[in-house]
């Protein structure tokens, strides 16, 4: 039965070729598009879940009560994970975990190398599945001065020989290798290769951010599975409470598995954090995209029902029932999608190198690894196979045979309105993307070349190491005598993080006032070098004494949440540093656009300049760098030559958003192209059926035009209509999406103009084609059976 039932729908799909084959490219793009974005959603769910505890493991978070405003943070005190292993019984490990940074590491005879060391303490690897090929996990951190090291580090600095026991110089201190552990999995928001304890930083631990007040690092704990999560976090709230009096902080636990997506505001550096509003808007867009596929199907399916009518008259005289007629339909519709769905897994075999490469991900079609995979797509394909055949099997199985025998034609207009709604379906859809496209672009475009409030053009960063830092005011020197050279100073430069605290006080302050501030340590010619502009008092100056340790420039942000109408000659003090307030800054990001500007203070601190900033002049760059390389091997050869340009440094807060905005602009375009197609079709079986009439009117005198006018007004309507019920729905989702930056475009009507116009003019093109083509044919040709 299987067997005669394709049969029939080969041969029924073999004399319709053209139909065919804009059927499978419609289905198998809008099946590609679909599997790679369910491919990426997959991705992003997966993160941590691998743990064998997962369920149990908990990142702590604090959120700040003060004034009617709430801030939620992924740091928490030092002292927190001792505490609630002793005062909580219900938690059974806990770590504190530090990303850490860059750190200059020697092994042997191998010169000093920059790698990310990151921080943690002896439970870390009995709470994290991450498994260990050498060494003891439970006692692999338990000395002070032990490393723990990924394969891909064992093999970049031993080679393939054992590296336990081993010495590694990092930070200029002795460490022992204890353990070897796999290179962690990419679905992992933790991301190191070189662990170390705490304990080895014990001193700095102390003077630093030993304190119940100072926020510094992550704490994970392991949580008895039968407490409830709400108890928990009353009991862990309790216990800061005991140490904090008057604390206006609560304790939360977030699940391991949400990290990666529900930490918008909290990232930790590592891996690149998701956003659980991409996963929904991608898996809403692969639907969509798959639907729009499908449509066309629908469409062409029943534009073709009169054609196929005397068929169905005759295999129901002869004895065939609906059902038998309806499988017949759903066998094809199956058949075609699975012909698309091979035809899409083909091309993604192609494209899956490029497009991990730019995602950055390790998608894969492993289908002999995951049988479960298999069935997901088989499950697609029936899927599609059957949602697009339903409609014009239950149409087409309905003919009565009596009538289109008479006729061959559809019985009623059931099939020609449920084209015209499909069609609007469709286009508002395709209106839709492209409205979310333009925004989306708009909004990138914005915060790429937006004003940040300083001059991010040529200015060149130099991480100071070794003797190059001690050499620094010499260099500074000799770069100022280059004539390519406009500005030299010393700091951090605008980054995405940040050092903030808040011990802070001002003359006035209210005792119940509390206010976090971040700090940059530069020199002097700081503000001058980054392009900021004073607006209130004056810059650092090196003709007041007291400016190298008694005063702080402070931005507007800063002198709004002090409250202070009149900030220059305040006493003012960060962190026990006491002084006056010189001037004021007006505001610049100290981040990405999406981040709010924060309360900042500068001070100069020449023991703690890590960057060497540069402004030079346009084209200077190959000389400037090419002194200071040469400086470098004179003062601090041993250490790697680091710099980078701020724009580049700025370009890469985006890069998420950027990704994201490509895979919308592109799926965008996949949408479009596969409405196209479906018109071509649908325009190419309207002009079939016309064919009589068109040479008709042509003898009565009708001219081209006027017949080209006459095939594409409906479809003009048809997305003028769809423009209309796109358009609302468009600015309410793209307002939503805009609402996650703190600087953003404004939604103007030129973009839904644009938007409507594309789509207009994308209808109009396509069916054009088959228009000008039928109006262009001889009627004698078309009225000779006649």
């Amino acid at each position: 039965m299987l067997r005669n039932y394709l049969k029939v729908a080969l041969r029924n799909l073999s004399r319709n070729k053209v139909y065919s084959i804009i059927n499978i490219a419609g289905l198998a793009v809008g099946m590609a598009c679909c599997i790679l974005i369910l491919l990426w959603v997959q991705d992003e769910l997966s993160y941590d879940r691998f743990h064998q505890r997962a369920d149990d493991l908990y990142r702590l978070t604090e959120t700040w009560h003060h004034q009617g405003e709430t801030k939620c943070e992924a740091l928490t005190s030092s002292l927190l994970a001792s505490a609630l292993k002793e005062e909580c019984p219900e938690i059974n490990l806990a770590t504190r975990f530090s990303p850490g940074g860059e750190q200059l590491i020697k092994c042997e005879d191998k010169r000093l190398q920059n790698d990310v060391v990151a921080q943690a303490d002896n439970d870390f690897f009995q709470m994290f599945s991450f498994p260990m090929v050498k060494g003891n996990p439970r006692t692999a951190l338990a000395d002070p001065f032990s490393v723990v090291i990924s394969e891909k580090m064992s093999l970049k600095y031993f080679g393939n020989e054992n590296p336990l026991g081993r010495q590694m110089n990092i930070d200029r201190r002795d460490f022992t290798v204890t353990g070897v552990m796999k290179n962690l999995p990419q679905n992992s928001h933790l991301q190191f290769d070189c662990l170390v304890p705490f304990e080895s930083r014990r001193e700095w631990l102390k003077k630093i951010t030993d304190k119940w007040l100072v926020s510094a690092y992550a704490t994970y704990v392991l949580v008895d599975g039968e407490t409830s999560r709400h108890q928990m976090e009353q009991k862990i709230s309790s216990v800061l409470s005991k140490h904090i009096s008057d604390s206006t902080v609560t304790l939360g636990l977030q699940p391991i598995g949400d990290i990666h997506l529900y930490s918008a505001g909290m990232e930790l550096s590592g891996s690149e954090p998701g956003d659980i509003k991409y996963v929904y808007m991608f898996s809403a867009l692969a639907v969509l995209i798959l639907l729009i596929a499908c449509i066309n199907f629908m469409n062409l399916s029943t534009a073709r029902s009169g054609s196929r009518a005397r068929e169905i008259g005759i295999r129901k005289v002869v004895g065939a029932d609906r059902k038998q007629i309806g499988k017949q339909f759903f066998g094809e519709s199956i058949l075609l999608s699975f012909v698309a769905l091979a035809a899409s897994l083909a091309s993604l075999e192609l494209l899956l190198p490029a497009v991990n490469s730019w995602l950055g991900k390790p998608l894969g079609l492993d289908l002999a690894e995951r049988p479960e995979l298999i069935l997901a797509l088989v499950g697609l394909a029936l899927l599609t196979g059957v949602l697009a055949g339903s409609y014009p099997a239950l149409l087409l199985s309905s003919f009565k045979p009596s009538r289109v025998l008479k006729a061959a034609t559809i019985p009623s207009s059931r099939g020609a309105t449920l084209r015209r709604t499909l069609v609007v379906i469709q286009f508002a859809a395709s209106v839709f993307l492209i409205i979310g496209a333009l925004v989306i672009s708009g909004q990138l475009g914005f915060m790429t070349k937006g004003d940040l409030g300083f001059d991010q053009e040529h200015l060149l960063c130099v991480r100071m190491r070794g003797g190059f830092g001690d050499q620094y005011q010499n260099i500074k020197g000799r770069l100022l005598q280059n004539p390519t050279v406009i500005s030299v100073s010393a700091g951090w430069p605008p980054k995405s993080s940040h050092w903030a605290s808040n011990e802070v006080s001002w003359e006035g302050k209210d005792s119940k006032k509390e206010v976090v501030m971040c700090r940059y340590n530069v020199d002097f010619g700081y503000v001058n070098t980054l392009g900021l502009q004073v607006v209130r008092g004056r810059d650092f100056s090196d003709d007041f004494v007291t400016d190298q340790n008694e005063a702080f420039l402070v931005n507007e942000e800063a002198v709004r949440q002090m409250g202070l109408e009149d900030p220059v000659g305040k006493q003012f003090s960060y962190e026990g540093r006491g002084g006056k307030i010189v001037g004021v800054v007006r505001d610049f990001h100290q981040g990405a656009l999406r981040d709010p500007i924060y309360p900042l203070v500068l001070q100069i601190d020449s023991e703690k300049l890590y960057y060497l900033l540069v402004r030079l002049k346009p084209g200077a760059v190959p000389e400037i760098l090419s002194f200071l390389e040469n400086r470098w091997q004179q003062t601090a050869s041993d250490f790697p030559f680091e710099y980078h340009f701020l724009d580049q440094t700025i370009e890469g807060f985006y890069r998420s958003e950027q990704r994201m905005g490509t895979i919308f602009r592109w799926s965008t375009f996949l949408a479009v192209l596969v409405s196209c197609m479906g018109l071509f079709g649908l325009a190419a079986f309207a002009a079939e059926k016309r064919t009589k009439e068109i040479g008709i009117r042509k003898v009565l005198g009708a001219s081209a035009a006027s017949i080209v006018k006459l095939l594409s007004k409906e479809i003009i309507l048809l997305v003028l209509l769809a423009n209309l019920i796109a358009a609302p729905v468009a600015y309410w989702a793209m307002t939503r999406w805009l609402e996650n930056f703190a600087y953003r475009i404004e939604l103007r009507m030129s973009l839904f103009f644009i938007s409507a116009l594309v789509a207009l003019a994308t209808a109009v093109v396509t069916v054009s084609y088959q228009a000008i083509r039928a109006a262009m044919a001889n009627p004698v040709e078309t009225l000779r059976c006649e």
